[in-house]
């Protein structure tokens, strides 16, 4: 994984830190980073997705026969309440390994320390601010199944103004929503949405190419499908909530899983 590390420097303490041990002639050696990591995210599940974030550290150099990289961390260096996210949770269950790998170039082994974090998505943004917009739009463009069959213009045009306004704020998202090429979890939700609204024009266009003599039989047909479409949206609504609600539980149980024990293993010398 690429990223990039920097020397942490803070006022009246030194992070770069050289100790010889005389007895055994070893040097240990302390550096604090500071730095910003990047990783292949999967948002299937956005933005209820969790996500794991791996660092590699290791030497390009000096091979594990003069260099072993050893965990000094204190034990909440990266506990939730230290790292400061705006839009992430840090979940409890760090997993730090020690391990060697080898460089079939050089036929050399080097020492690396690999730590995996694992973040879960802040989604209360995204929920409100985006989903309740897009249902109070669904409702309002139901508000034609009430209009009678002279107000056919009426209709068409709250019908087609509603949706020109789900297009326009389609593009506002557009800078809020990640950029891939697959539908999210966010990305079903409104678009299913949409569809409820495009349903909603498409049906006033078909009861206006209808002749009803009785306006009882057009305001009964208005009824049912105000019916189907308000029965189905809720029931579709309410899978979604229940899937976010089951990742979200999800989330907040391993916030407070209680923390595993850190245990000492044995490195093997090569």
């Amino acid at each position: 994984m690429p990223f990039d590390l920097t020397p942490s420097y803070e006022e009246g303490k030194n992070f770069n830190i050289w100790e010889q041990h005389k007895e055994h002639g070893i040097i240990t050696w302390w550096q604090r980073y500071k730095g910003t990591v990047s990783v292949q995210l999967d948002l299937h599940a956005f933005p209820l997705d969790k996500q794991i974030v791996e660092i590699r550290i290791s030497s390009s150099t000096v091979c594990s026969d003069y260099l072993k990289l050893i965990d000094f961390s204190e034990p909440d260096a990266l506990a939730p309440e230290a790292v400061n996210l705006v839009e992430w949770n840090v979940l409890p269950g760090r997993a730090l390994s020690l391990r060697e790998f080898y460089n079939p170039g050089e036929k050399m082994h080097y020492s690396q320390l690999c730590v995996s974090i694992p973040l879960a998505r802040r989604s209360g943004f995204y929920m409100w601010k985006v989903g309740t917009i897009a249902v109070i739009l669904v409702l309002m463009s139901w508000t034609v199944f009430l209009l009678p069959q002279e107000s056919f213009q009426d209709s068409l045009q709250i019908s087609m103004t509603l949706f020109l306004a789900a297009i326009a704020f389609n593009f506002v998202l557009m800078e809020s929503l990640p950029k891939v090429s697959y539908n999210t979890f966010l990305d079903k939700y409104i678009l299913m949405c949409y569809t409820y609204i495009f349903l909603s024009v498409v049906q006033q266009c078909v009861m206006y190419c209808i002749t009803f003599d009785d306006p009882g039989t057009f305001k009964l047909i208005n009824f049912l499908c105000l019916a189907v479409f308000g029965g189905s949206f809720i029931v579709l609504t309410i899978v979604f909530g229940i899937v976010g609600s089951h990742t979200v539980m999800r989330h907040r149980k391993d916030r407070t899983a209680p923390k595993p024990k850190k245990t000492k293993g044995k490195q093997k010398k090569t």
